[in-house]
């Protein structure tokens, strides 16, 4: 605002007054020196500012409904999709590392999903740039059916590990990502906290994008990696749940 020429400036303040005078229930101003006028008129511009980001932000509920479907949908044919051989002794140990998993990707799934929604929760609008960084994150859930599959039926092989680790580095950095947006609009939280929940993010993005070289050393490395991650991502769910913060909204 303070880089506008003056002409530019002039055209900016009077074009809003100009347009909004209905609504301001206001007289335009003449001219852009008139800061008696202008700061009149500007007593009325928050109502006008709170109305505008009400309608031009969505709520927070339908992203939460939309989520709470798709993760529903992903659990769904991620079970669907699991093809357990017949069930005999010799077979034991096949069935075993395919529910065994299975539960793996359900409970990292779950996990996203209960901090996605201590998240918004809290928050009663999303921007543009928040719903399109979930709409990035659920793409990739949607993926994680795939390598799920494959390394049940695959559990020793190099490449399952490969394929279940890209996806969910892809996961996490944008779930990572997605709680750093949301944690810039929470005013109660102290920043020490704030600082704290996105390290841990960060750092289980940073395990899962190692497990893919580590797996070339040994898969177990891997398989010690996808275990932990899971334990490390209760911990800010836990801490959040437990602050019970609340965003103070803009204009609120």
């Amino acid at each position: 605002f303070l880089y506008l020429s003056p002409n530019r400036l002039e055209k900016s303040v009077l074009g809003f007054l100009v347009l909004n005078s209905p609504r301001l229930k206001a007289k335009p101003c003449n001219s852009y020196k008139d800061f008696a006028c202008i700061f009149k008129n500007s007593i009325n511009i928050v109502p006008l500012a709170k109305s505008y980001y009400l309608h031009r932000h969505m709520k927070s509920v339908r992203i939460e409904m939309f989520t709470d479907g798709v993760v529903a949908i992903i659990i769904t044919l991620m079970v669907l999709e699991m093809k357990l051989p017949e069930l005999r002794p010799e077979n034991a140990t096949l069935i075993i590392r395919h529910i065994g998993v299975y539960a793996l990707s359900f409970i990292s799934i779950a996990i996203i999903w209960l901090n996605h929604h201590n998240m918004f929760s809290v928050i009663e609008k999303v921007d543009t740039k928040t719903i399109w960084t979930n709409l990035f994150l659920l793409f990739f859930m949607s993926l994680i059916p795939l390598p799920t599959k494959s390394l049940g039926e695959h559990f020793l092989e190099r490449e399952s590990y490969v394929f279940f680790g890209s996806v969910m580095t892809a996961t996490s950095i944008t779930y990572s990502v997605l709680q750093m947006l949301i944690s810039k609009t929470l005013s109660d939280v102290s920043p020490e906290n704030k600082v704290r929940i996105n390290r841990i993010n960060w750092v289980s993005s940073v395990l899962y994008a190692l497990s893919i070289p580590l797996s070339f050393i040994s898969i177990y490395i891997s398989i010690a990696i996808f275990i932990l991650i899971p334990a490390i991502y209760f911990i800010p769910s836990k801490k959040l749940h437990a602050e019970n913060y609340t965003m103070q909204p803009p204009f609120k």
